[in-house]
């Protein structure tokens, strides 16, 4: 009996086809490539928090805050004309508590005029207390330096201080004081930094 090459080749090449299939199951799996760490974005710093304004532009602010150190230029001052070591610092001192004192009438008579219901300070607290009473216990020798450099720091602030609240400041007849003190307070810390220059002081002539 004649076999049927046909079916035969056809039976092989099936045959061969399974094998071939068997074999590609029994391949292993090649292991899976760890996964790359998706980068890290760098985290942005956090913004800083917005500045506080140095100086207040609303009149129940500033009008309080101008007003406590109007005081402390006159105290300061009235301690020095009696403690002070030279003529010149007894004599800006006297100069300091006249202006001072005809400022702190012309703000109360602006927050009078403007209806503004604010409290102002009549007497020294807190820190700027403590600078006078500081004042007040400064050797002789050290004394003229000490009240100068005080009546700097002091004038540099309400200067900065007056010139913003005369710019933005809610009120118009606290901002014309404002505005209207700043020629004195220039002229004043113009002459404390003179002062300040001169090589030697002369001593105050002796109370008699």
């Amino acid at each position: 009996m004649i076999r049927n090459p046909f079916a035969l080749s056809g039976a092989i090449a099936l045959t061969l086809l399974a094998a071939a299939a068997c074999g590609r199951k029994e391949e292993a799996t090649p292991p899976a490539e760890p996964a790359t760490p998706a980068a890290t974005e760098p985290v942005a710093p956090a913004a800083p928090a917005p500045a506080v304004a140095a100086t207040p532009t609303t009149a129940a602010e500033f009008v309080p805050m101008a007003a406590a150190a109007n005081l402390f230029e006159i105290e300061s001052s009235k301690v020095a004309e009696k403690m002070g070591q030279s003529a010149a610092v007894k004599d800006l001192a006297k100069k300091i508590i006249a202006d001072h004192t005809k400022l702190g009438a012309e703000m109360q008579a602006a927050v009078k005029k403007a209806g503004l219901t604010v409290t102002m300070p009549t007497a020294l607290e807190g820190d700027m207390a403590a600078k006078v009473a500081d004042l007040k216990a400064t050797p002789a020798a050290d004394f003229d330096a000490k009240y100068l450099e005080m009546q700097r720091d002091a004038h540099e602030k309400a200067i900065a201080a007056f010139q913003a609240f005369a710019d933005n400041g809610d009120n118009a007849d606290i901002k014309a004081v404002a505005a209207g003190a700043l020629p004195t307070l220039r002229a004043h810390l113009e002459a404390v930094n003179k002062a300040m220059a001169a090589p030697a002081a002369a001593p105050a002539p002796a109370k008699k």
